[in-house]
């Protein structure tokens, strides 16, 4: 059973809107509980706000980290995009 956890999440919260962007990873485990891969994935949220029926998911991308980029993810975003996401 996979488990997620968020390296990295920024969000933005309007009257009527919100967005959620970052970084996931998931963490994939034998039956003995021994960590056999880790995925990272980048990801986006954008709720809107309905008055009948509160928030609601409006749209949701994600993507798998090519593995030759999953080591330097957490670098890239902390040095160059971070703006990005704010």
């Amino acid at each position: 059973r996979p488990q997620a956890r968020a390296l990295q999440s920024f969000v933005t919260i309007s009257k009527h809107w919100c967005k959620d962007v970052g970084v996931l990873q998931y963490t994939l485990k034998d039956s003995e509980g021994k960590v056999r891969q880790r995925i990272k994935e980048r990801y986006s949220f954008l709720y809107v706000f309905d008055e009948a029926a509160g928030w609601k998911i409006a749209h949701h991308h994600s993507a798998v980290i090519p593995e030759g980029l999953q080591d330097t993810a957490e670098q890239i975003i902390n040095d160059d995009d971070k703006g990005f996401f704010q």
